[in-house]
């Protein structure tokens, strides 16, 4: 399984979480991406929820493929990371649920189920 190993901040380098997507929300708006920062934010955000369940649905393949290893411990482990991962991906889905339902209430006519138009990439949320 491959992945990201994520740091963790030390509080005296603690920001916003939301401070990341801020860069992107004004990459957005200078590039005429966006109306206003909050739908730039909503964007960035949706953009990287998708991302996201992009990368998990890619590790819960891999898990789904794996062929079993005769090892009762192992296929225990197995077969609760595919749990977890459904439930990540369940999850996710309502995130994106809940960003999209704000993003309409910031501009409606912007909005596709497959996403906003600037990130519009085919995925669709359900």
């Amino acid at each position: 399984m491959t992945g990201a190993i994520i740091p963790l901040r030390l509080k005296r380098d603690q920001t916003s979480a939301l401070a990341g997507f801020d860069v992107l929300a004004a990459e957005l708006l200078v590039e005429g991406k966006a109306p206003n920062l909050s739908a730039a934010r909503l964007d960035a955000i949706l953009g990287k929820l998708r991302e996201q369940r992009t990368q998990l649905a890619v590790i819960l393949a891999h898990l789904e493929e794996r062929v079993p290893s005769c090892d009762a411990w192992i296929e225990a482990i197995d077969a609760d990371l595919r749990d977890f991962a459904r439930e990540g991906l369940t999850q996710i889905a309502r995130y994106i649920q809940q960003a999209m339902s704000c993003r309409m209430k910031v501009e409606p006519a912007c909005i596709t189920e497959s996403g906003p138009l600037p990130f519009a990439v085919g995925h669709q949320d359900r």
